[in-house]
């Protein structure tokens, strides 16, 4: 339970690290003109961009009648799953497999685990019938990615592999993003600018937020946040990378 609450504070913790710091000191703007309004809009935009690689992550827990025995079939199915890797055009230098390591209990067995945590269980005086491994397979064209993943997960002994998707450069996916981010900030300040019937005359400043701040993505319209929760699990279903910028944006809006 310890290793728990020290694991859930520091990641409490990087998060109120990674949260920008505020700027010391007034902020100066250019003069506003006599009846113009100072509009602070933030825009979050996003690009998909089809994945360039892939990386699979492939999960082996087997069982045996003995420690030997499972460990000998968690073996077995490594070796089908590089196989696999090979016959789809996967390099040697592009795969790894881990250390087979033996438990008390299956691996993905929560319940079983928390009891033998708080000494509930009584599997740890018990033979270890249960091993696995995992396997790490690099795919320089997430293109070859779809194809490999029945596969492997038809290994007997194989619990999951799902690919994560990989933009090796994101450079004008960010380019897009911050160009959508600066177009729904404008078209939201021309939608204040007509409720209180003005015009947008000018803008004033463009501030790029950078980084995970929590308290940013948490107010924007529940967009962003999702956004950056729900992008792995989507791009591991269609392969497309998504990627978002926040951008804040300072108007001046003048009368009609």
């Amino acid at each position: 339970m310890r290793k728990l609450i020290v694991a859930a504070s520091a990641v409490f913790s990087s998060l109120l690290i990674a949260v920008p710091a505020a700027a010391d000191g007034p902020i100066s703007l250019p003069p506003l003109a006599p009846g113009e309004v100072l509009l602070e809009v933030s825009g979050a935009g996003t690009v998909k961009t089809p994945a360039t690689s892939a990386t699979f992550i492939v999960s082996v827990a087997t069982e045996g009648e003995s420690e030997a025995a499972a460990r000998r079939s968690a073996d077995a199915s490594i070796r089908r799953v590089i196989a696999a890797a090979r016959a789809a055009g996967v390099a040697p230098g592009d795969y790894e497999a881990s250390p087979i390591e033996n438990s008390e209990y299956p691996v993905g067995d929560m319940n079983a685990m928390v009891m033998n945590v708080f000494g509930e269980s009584e599997a740890g005086s018990q033979p270890s019938n249960f091993a696995s491994a995992t396997v790490t397979i690099r795919m320089r064209s997430a293109a070859a990615a779809p194809a490999l993943a029945p596969t492997l997960t038809r290994i007997d002994g194989v619990a999951s592999a799902t690919p994560e998707y990989v933009l090796d450069d994101d450079t004008a996916a960010r380019r897009g993003a911050r160009a959508d981010a600066i177009r729904r900030a404008r078209a939201d300040a021309d939608a204040y600018a007509a409720t209180l019937n003005m015009r947008v005359a000018r803008v004033l400043r463009i501030t790029e937020r950078s980084g995970f701040d929590p308290m940013t993505m948490l107010f924007s319209s529940g967009s962003e946040m999702e956004r950056r929760m729900e992008g792995r699990e989507r791009a591991a279903i269609d392969g497309q990378i998504e990627t978002s910028a926040m951008v804040g944006v300072d108007f001046a809006l003048a009368p009609r």
